[in-house]
């Protein structure tokens, strides 16, 4: 009798697949009180129709102006930490509209079942984009409301007044600032600001105004945040 050896093929080792590391959710800076982003599009580049009617199942949007405008409140969901958002959409001029996103530290507290998160609003824009990947020249402003015994500014403040106060009845000081910036050649850069202190209260409260590019993507909160952390110590700084 005889014995026959079959080699049967071995199948090769799967590779584990490997799970690319979640990212963490975008944390708003301390003393943040809202983060505006707007861009300018074309009227002609987008479906505004097809956007208004998706948004108006939302229970948390309302479209309005005869059409025109829309505005609605977003979650953080897995995009945001302790956030929400308000999203608007509205005419620009003739032929163009602007889109607004608006982020917001603390959760909304009045959104209704089934309101969407931040990444499902910026992804239905998207959608509706002609073209989804362009980058677009965005206006960012920052407002923050920090504490005096924490935060100081940049420039010292108050600042005393030679001469000015000649003939007033009482002393005034300088308390506050603003600051126009000249164009740069940087992707972004801040273009205004207002500082002013509140000593009375401890309050110390930075404006800015900024530009940068950027895509309407779900990296856009991130991108926004990092562009606003980057500009703040030109005017405020933590006491050592």
């Amino acid at each position: 009798m005889y014995s026959r050896v079959v080699n049967l093929p071995v199948a090769p080792e799967e590779t584990p697949r490997i799970r690319p590391p979640a990212r963490r959710q975008v944390r708003l800076p301390v003393g943040l009180d809202e983060l505006l982003v707007s861009i300018r599009i074309p009227s002609a580049e987008f479906n505004r129709k097809g956007l208004f009617a998706q948004f108006a199942k939302v229970h948390s949007f309302q479209v309005r102006s005869g059409g025109q405008e829309m505005r609605g409140a977003l979650h953080g969901g897995g995009i945001l930490s302790s956030a929400h958002a308000h999203l608007t959409v509205l005419k620009a001029g003739r032929s163009e509209h602007s889109i607004q996103l608006e982020l917001v530290p603390g959760a909304h507290g009045r959104l209704p079942k089934g309101a969407w998160d931040v990444g499902q609003g910026i992804s239905t824009v998207r959608k509706h984009l002609a073209n989804p990947d362009a980058t677009w020249k965005a206006l960012l402003g920052a407002n923050f409301s920090l504490s005096l015994k924490r935060w100081e500014p940049t420039v010292r403040l108050p600042l005393a007044t030679p001469g000015i106060a000649d003939g007033m009845p009482d002393i005034p000081r300088i308390c506050g600032l603003d600051f126009a910036f000249s164009d740069k050649a940087e992707d972004h850069f801040l273009r205004r600001a207002f500082v002013t202190t509140y000593e009375g209260i401890d309050l110390l409260v930075v404006r800015m105004h900024m530009t940068c590019s950027l895509q309407w993507d779900s990296n856009l909160p991130r991108h926004v945040v990092h562009v606003t952390k980057d500009h703040l110590p030109a005017l405020a700084r933590k006491r050592a």
